[in-house]
This record gives structure tokens, sequence and C-alpha cells, in this order.
């Protein structure tokens, strides 16, 4: 617990499942692991986690968010998917946006909008989740080149996107 001693960590394990990442909801993490699918892992005990549940994906899983009972994922070729996860056990896709020649590596969320971030690409999408099974393309920002890396953050407003030898691109 890096509360109690932030001075001193400590790794609980390293046999952990191969990750390309997380996010942790209470005892469950989900995983995107760069395949066609999330895996859900009770996480109770942080030294043994014990996998619960998959949910499949159309393509490689890259980047996962989660708020309340879903998660957002950035899926690749397909888009972002949504999944159900209220049960952990049983995540269930209940929502996608896709657009063809897409490969979102980078999401973040700011209320009801997603922002899907394809850096082979070099767009940047906001979609309308207001409605995971329905979702509503918002617009595009076109960086007007594709870059070699794809992360970004969002924060007050803006959209922070790592774009390779140009470093951050700031959008308003």
């Amino acid at each position: 617990d890096l509360s109690g001693d932030p001075a001193s960590p400590v790794a609980l394990s390293d046999s952990l499942p191969h990750a390309w990442d997380i996010a942790v909801k209470g005892d469950h993490a989900f995983v995107a692991d760069n395949s066609r699918a999330i895996s859900v892992y009770d996480i109770s005990d942080r030294k043994t986690w014990r996998r619960i549940g998959e949910c499949p994906l159309p393509a490689a899983g890259e980047n996962i968010i989660v708020r309340d009972d879903l998660a957002y994922v950035a899926g690749c070729q397909a888009g972002l998917q949504i999944l159900n996860i209220r049960d952990p056990s049983k995540p269930v896709r209940v929502g996608e946006s896709r657009l063809p020649k897409q490969d979102i590596d980078a999401i973040g969320l700011s209320g009801n909008v997603a922002y899907l971030y394809d850096h082979a690409d070099g767009t940047l999408r906001l979609v309308d989740v207001t409605d995971p099974a329905n979702t509503k393309h918002l617009s595009l920002f076109e960086f007007g080149r594709p870059f070699i890396q794809g992360e970004m953050d969002l924060c007050r407003g803006y959209a922070y996107c790592v774009a390779g030898e140009l470093g951050v691109v700031v959008v308003d």
C-alpha cells in the first residue's frame, strides 16, 4: 500500500498477466493486452490475481478507461468499443463507434464525450457516448499528417496529443 509508506515501495508480484493497458475498479482489474479481448481479474489478493471474465473484441484493445458500470476501449481498427461491466465476471459489448480506415490508439472521456485519437491517420474524433448503443460522431480534428505515437490526455477542456517528432499537439 503506497499510501502507508510512499518512500519505500515494494513489488507485490511480478507474474501478473501480459498487459498493454489497465483500469482498476474496486477489486477488479480490466486488462487490455493487445489481443482481441478484454480480460477481467479479481485482484482482492494483490499478490495473486484470478481471471474471472473476458469480453471478445473485434480487434486488439490498446487503451481502456472505466467509468461507473462501463468500460471504454480503444479497439484499434475496431474503433471505440463500449462494455457493460456491471457484472465483472460477464462483461458485455453494448456499443461502439467505428469509421472506415481508423486505428484508435488512445481515448479520453470528458462528460459524455469520448475523444478518439488515431495517430496513424493523424485525427482526433469526438463522439457523443450518452447512449452507448447509439453513439454519435460530433466532430473531427485533422492534424494534417500521421504520427508514430498515439497517446493523449485530457485536462480542463484541452486534448494533449503526443505527435511523435512534432512533440505534443494541444487541441482546444
